[in-house]
């Protein structure tokens, strides 16, 4: 038979400009294991969930030392080090659940209404590190902290990059609306299935430049979505694990936009983009 005693600790986190309050949540089973999740709330009463950890400590380990613990750098300074607890009898994993991944890609509808679609779609990006380009601006931005204060109306998205970025599906709804997006980067992007690229059509009228490459996920049914993006002019495709035949693939598309330069990474050095 299990207990859970349930302890809750409030505290602030400032990293860098932003300042986060948190709630931590300890459940004690009596067979060793500490969880915990955070909640933050930062200076704008956005919600975000810190991923699940799990602790397994030596046997009979106190209960007032398992409120102690230190699982991150959200925990108060007098906490004492996880190892000076059970220097020999503990592993420590991390696990991001679905709910985590659902809630940094979920479209905040009220935020949308509040900051405008260019806005929460860079806070979207940023929030799963992915970068940004501003129509006013060269320069990517990749610091979610960088996010102007003020003016929110006066930047427009112009390119998204979500390179090695964790995203779903589910996030793409974030395009709606989005009147400057010219070019969207896809690059080992594990998650995201045909409904990301379904989703592209939300930005059918402006987007001119589309990478998409070694995303294991997509499939030939996704690539078909790209027909209906009439203004683009550079696709580049490469290293689609679930497409049988890429070649075969691309020759379709070709055939099917003849308005697109439609190339693999193979040919990508001799072009300018």
């Amino acid at each position: 038979m299990r207990t859970h005693i349930l302890f809750r600790r409030y505290g602030s986190y400032a990293p860098s400009h932003n300042c986060y309050n948190y709630v931590h949540y300890y459940d004690y089973q009596d067979h060793g294991y500490v969880t915990r999740t955070t909640t933050y709330y930062d200076s704008m009463n956005l919600m975000y969930s810190y991923p699940y950890q799990q602790l397994q400590l030596s046997q009979g380990t106190p209960i007032h030392k398992a409120q102690n613990l230190k699982l991150g750098p959200t925990a108060p300074r007098h906490s004492k080090p996880l190892l000076e607890l059970c220097p020999q009898h503990f592993y420590l994993s991390c696990r991001s659940f679905w709910g985590v991944t659902v809630a940094f890609n979920q479209v905040d509808e009220e935020r949308v209404k509040l900051a405008g679609p260019d806005r929460a779609a860079a806070e979207w990006v940023l929030r799963n590190e992915g970068s940004i380009k501003w129509t006013t601006s060269p320069a990517h931005l990749n610091d979610y902290n960088m996010l102007p204060r003020s003016d929110f109306e006066e930047y427009k998205l112009e390119e998204i990059d979500l390179s090695n970025t964790k995203v779903i599906d589910l996030g793409f709804e974030h395009l709606k609306n989005l009147k400057h997006l010219r070019k969207v980067k896809l690059y080992k992007c594990v998650s995201i299935m045909d409904d990301a690229l379904k989703n592209l059509q939300h930005v059918k009228d402006t987007l001119e430049n589309l990478e998409i490459i070694d995303c294991p996920m997509i499939t030939e049914a996704g690539l078909t979505h790209l027909i209906k993006l009439r203004n683009l002019k550079v696709l580049i495709l490469s290293a689609l694990e679930a497409v049988p035949d890429l070649n075969k693939s691309v020759n379709r598309l070709k055939s099917s936009m003849p308005w697109c330069h439609i190339v693999q990474t193979s040919d990508v050095g001799d072009l300018k983009t």
